[in-house]
């Protein structure tokens, strides 16, 4: 499977070679909790009572989710918040609350309305939970079945280019299901009327002209 961060390092050690490794001490470690979770959902007390009825909707919604739009949305973290009220529950993104609710502590009805939001929040916040990793998980599907078509993508955009390509497209209610294809119409978009390729100066506008290709 293709690993895009050796690419990336090769190409870079062909400017410039790569300085001695230098021993970091323990307190690099500390590294390791500074990254926010990328989706996360809190409750209160009663809530917990229908944790796992919450967690098997959730990957009901996921797979939805995917058949729908082709995207796969980052694992969620389930946190039991004592800080909040027994029936209160909030929807975190990268470790900032966009949506608070309260439910009635019944197990179908809350869970109903708590899966409800939590994928209207996903939808509308693509831009945010479409991470580089997940790219990089795209990229790395494609490369099983066309490793010259991952390769070449790679060579013109970066993966924040890419990532722009698909929220817009996934923004304009179309999807991303399947990739290969889409990938396909991104380096058709990069090639001039002379047939060179070329770096995109606006990656947006590729993502309008697939568009119109997308049922």
């Amino acid at each position: 499977m293709i690993n895009l961060k050796n690419i990336y390092t090769s190409i870079k050690n062909r400017i410039s070679p790569p300085k001695e490794t230098i021993p970091r001490p323990n307190y690099y470690t500390l590294f390791d909790e500074i990254d926010e979770e990328t989706l996360c959902l809190e409750f209160g007390n009663d809530i917990l009572l229908f944790h796992n009825d919450i967690s098997e909707k959730l990957m009901d919604l996921r797979r939805q989710i995917m058949n729908e739009t082709g995207f796969i949305f980052p694992l969620t973290r389930f946190l039991h918040n004592m800080d909040l009220q027994e029936n209160q529950y909030v929807i975190k993104i990268m470790g900032k609350t966009v949506y608070e609710g309260y439910v009635i502590p019944n197990a179908k009805d809350a869970t109903e309305e708590i899966i409800k939001n939590l994928e209207k929040i996903i939808l509308n916040n693509f831009d945010t939970l479409l991470t580089n990793n997940t790219v990089e998980n795209y990229l790395n599907h494609i490369e099983d079945s066309n490793p010259r078509l991952v390769c070449n993508t790679i060579r013109y955009l970066t993966l924040g280019d890419i990532k722009k390509i698909l929220v817009e497209i996934l923004n304009e209610g179309k999807s991303i299901k399947n990739i290969t294809y889409i990938f396909e119409k991104i380096n058709e978009n990069m090639v001039n009327h002379d047939g060179v390729q070329y770096i995109p100066q606006n990656p947006v506008k590729i993502a309008n002209k697939i568009c119109h290709n997308i049922m």
